[in-house]
């Protein structure tokens, strides 16, 4: 781990940020033209050698304020992301990558610099400070997420670096932002207390420069660790499901999708053929999503845990025979699901353990031949799980009521 020195702005590598000594400062910021790199900040130091000035004062005004910044708080030592990874190294790289979450949650304190937010007051609703908080890209950006969640301390600060409050006591100001719920920035839940579906909502409306950035951004908020490899596209994304999936009983990783709020008993007692949609009408359907967005509506979906999963199904029992929960299987014909499933009027469902709190249940409908189609409260998605009878047979997805 390299670490900028804050008096000069030279670099200094450590084997872990728990061997810093008086622990460091962490910049999280939106990436600019232009920003220095590891090998221009070493190109630095070598040119001032020869001058005897100080590499700091010859830095970019981002990384020098920043240094200075931090040192009137007492520290030695901060990391930022665009100078402090030999980008020329992949294995660097990639451990930079897969460590990023950890570096953030063992900062000391972590400066969030808003370029785009003036000086002022954030919580008055009529202010030009609140105006363009709210629409800073500082909030629209992937890797600024685990950036915000990561810390015990987030400072906020205003393109005059100047103090715009913590993340604790501008929570309400992220929520209404962010969306992400102030329980978590005022650290009083963790984010392991969210469902997978809640999480991925976080990162929905969040883009990356590089399309493989929108899983790893999201590696360590998942708990996972990936090789990175910058080329396979959206593969990544699905790599990061499966490894989501492997180490997870959560089932809201498959209830992206979910837009509708039609009653469910509408939907049980509908005839087949009044429920097809053309819009929504696939020959082959994914369990896994293609992107973050696909989690957009899913603010409010949670996890049921088993002991709930016995009770809530209870109107269910004499259908469904609880024994296990659902286990998945990515394989190369797709995921094979080991699930609970019934039959309704000839239509197959399937029970996953998920709802969403404040939403009527959604239902998941296939046709016999298993084209998925959609009806009114359906979520997007559906599964192969291989031959159950002669032909290929897809499955509803049943969300468990409140």
């Amino acid at each position: 781990m390299w670490l900028l020195n804050t008096a000069r702005a030279t670099l200094t590598y450590f084997p872990g940020p728990e061997d810093v000594p008086g622990g460091y400062a962490i910049l999280s910021h939106v990436w600019r033209e232009n920003e220095q790199s590891f090998k221009d900040l070493q190109a630095l130091r070598e040119a001032c050698a020869l001058t005897g000035q100080n590499p700091r004062d010859r830095a970019s005004d981002k990384i020098r304020v920043f240094c200075e910044l931090a040192e009137t708080h007492g520290y030695q030592w901060v990391w930022v992301d665009s100078c402090c990874i030999d980008k020329s190294s992949s294995s660097e790289l990639s451990e930079a990558i897969n460590s990023m979450y950890r570096y953030y949650t063992l900062a000391e304190v972590c400066y969030a610099y808003l370029f785009d937010v003036p000086t002022g007051d954030v919580k008055d609703r009529c202010s030009r400070a609140w105006t363009f908080f709210k629409e800073s890209k500082w909030h629209t950006r992937g890797w600024t997420l685990q950036e915000l969640l990561a810390p015990n301390t987030v400072l906020l600060l205003s393109r005059d670096w100047a103090t715009l409050g913590t993340k604790a006591t501008l929570s309400q100001d992220l929520w209404l932002a962010t969306k992400i719920p102030e329980d978590v920035l005022q650290r009083r839940r963790s984010i392991g207390e969210y469902s997978i579906a809640q999480r991925m909502s976080w990162a929905a409306r969040r883009q990356t420069t590089r399309l493989e950035d929108e899983a790893y951004c999201l590696m360590g908020i998942f708990d996972i660790n990936m090789p990175t490899l910058y080329g396979e596209g959206r593969k990544a994304f699905h790599r990061l499901q499966g490894e989501i999936m492997k180490k997870s009983i959560d089932t809201s990783l498959f209830a992206w999708g979910i837009t509708d709020t039609t009653n469910t008993r509408f939907a049980l007692d509908a005839p087949t053929s009044s429920l097809q949609c053309k819009r929504h009408h696939f020959r082959f359907a994914h369990a896994f999503a293609q992107s973050p967005y696909d989690f957009l509506d899913c603010t409010d979906v949670c996890f049921v845990s088993p002991p709930e999963l016995r009770s809530r199904v209870s109107y269910l029992r004499g259908n469904v025979v609880i024994e296990r929960l659902p286990a998945f299987t990515d394989t190369p014909h797709g995921v094979l699901a080991s699930i609970i499933v019934f039959d309704v009027d000839g239509t197959l469902y399937a029970l996953l353990s998920y709802v969403a709190t404040q939403q009527t249940p959604h239902v998941r409908h296939t046709t016999r031949s298993g084209e998925l189609c959609r009806v009114p409260s359906c979520v997007e998605l559906g599964m192969q799980l291989g031959k159950t009878s002669s032909s290929r047979t897809a499955l509803s997805i049943l969300p468990i009521p409140n």
